[in-house]
């Protein structure tokens, strides 16, 4: 997300701004409020939505998100932008570096439903 918005940052550094006050050092994963909340102490200010309605019209309109949806039995990041071609998701698909869709099809053919999206305008 900070590489599509423009703010690119090292991997290592990104880690250990995510994994300040995390339990058992971030072996658990990442939570969607921490990641958030990173986000906003970096500048970078999202929306967030819970329902596939919402998140739908969220990422119509926005430039870059986050999304944590069930997939399967697991819950499962994608990072997703916005470029010429339309919406562009990364880390959807295995051996896939880009997936181009809208968000309406992505969470019909990939997701149970969105836990939470985050959108920067």
């Amino acid at each position: 997300l900070l590489k599509a918005l423009g703010m690119e940052k090292p991997p290592a550094t990104v880690r250990d701004g995510m994994l300040y006050g995390q339990w058992f050092g971030g072996s658990l994963g990442t939570g969607p409020f921490r990641l958030r909340r990173y986000l906003r102490r970096n500048g970078v200010a999202v929306q967030t939505a819970h329902t596939c309605k919402k998140s739908v019209a969220l990422a119509e309109g926005g430039r870059a998100g986050v999304m944590l949806y069930w997939q399967d039995k697991y819950l499962h990041y994608v990072a997703f932008a916005r470029d010429e071609k339309g919406l562009r998701f990364l880390n959807a698909i295995d051996g896939e570096g880009a997936h181009y869709t809208g968000m309406a099809a992505f969470l019909k053919q990939f997701a149970k439903g969105p836990v939470m999206v985050m959108v920067a305008k």
